[in-house]
């Protein structure tokens, strides 16, 4: 049976905001509208707009200043820097829908021994292995090679992916009625490969990240692994600890 998840309503907002950012309709160092004027404009709740908000602070584009409102600080989002609340993983998730896959090419492979070791996968079962670059909408510019391992049993999905700008992660949410509980992260220093490094347009030995994300269902099972590859300046990650007041 096949469910269809709806998108968040405060996501979609958040996603509006960050494109009218993008695109030069609120500049660096211009507030944005009010929550009140928010809650006008899109029809939605108060509750609703400072998720949303939330979401583009997450992102790095915007700051709340006291007693003034909301202030947009970037006009990209922080992209390959991951920033994310560790309680929110739509926070996380929305960075999929603000960046692209270009060269993407899919294979049906076996699980290898190194695969099985990152993940709880059997050496020799099936999967979908997809490699694409991850570059930003707003300027196409190459944030990472990134290598996307889903486990046999989610490769229906094959023809769905790229469609549109959404997490995989969802598609296989929506397509199996799945709920990620957790993505575990791992990462790595590195020295770029010649593949990597053809593809980012880096010198190869140069030194990179390698991040590998394990996605976790709610059944504790392990459906997706993900290699990310970053160089350059794209080669960090930040990560941010707020508390939530």
């Amino acid at each position: 049976m096949q469910t269809t998840t709806r998108e968040p309503r405060y996501s979609i907002i958040a996603r509006q905001l960050a494109s009218d950012i993008e695109q030069g309709k609120f500049s660096v160092g211009e507030m944005l509208p009010t929550e009140s004027e928010l809650t006008r404009d899109f029809g939605a709740s108060r509750h609703t707009v400072r998720s949303a908000i939330k979401q583009l602070q997450t992102l790095g584009l915007v700051a709340t200043r006291r007693g003034r409102g909301t202030e947009v600080v970037s006009s990209k989002p922080l992209q390959s820097k991951v920033g994310f609340s560790f309680d929110n993983l739509n926070d996380f998730l929305l960075i999929a829908e603000l960046t692209k896959l270009t060269g993407i090419r899919k294979t049906h492979d076996r699980v290898s021994t190194s695969l099985a070791a990152a993940t709880d996968w059997m050496k020799g079962e099936r999967c979908l292995c997809v490699k694409a670059i991850r570059s930003s909408i707003a300027d196409s510019e190459n944030i990472a090679y990134i290598e996307i391992y889903l486990r046999g049993q989610y490769a229906s999905i094959e023809k769905k992916i790229a469609r549109k700008p959404i997490a995989i992660s969802k598609l296989v949410e929506q397509e199996f009625s799945l709920q990620t509980k957790e993505v575990r992260q791992l990462i790595r220093p590195q020295a770029v490969s010649k593949e990597v490094a053809a593809k980012l347009k880096v010198e190869e030995g140069s030194p990179g990240l390698s991040v590998g994300r394990r996605y976790i269902a709610d059944n504790d099972e392990t459906y997706m692994y993900v290699i990310s590859h970053q160089a350059g300046s794209n080669a960090c990650i930040e990560l941010r600890m707020r508390y939530d007041r």
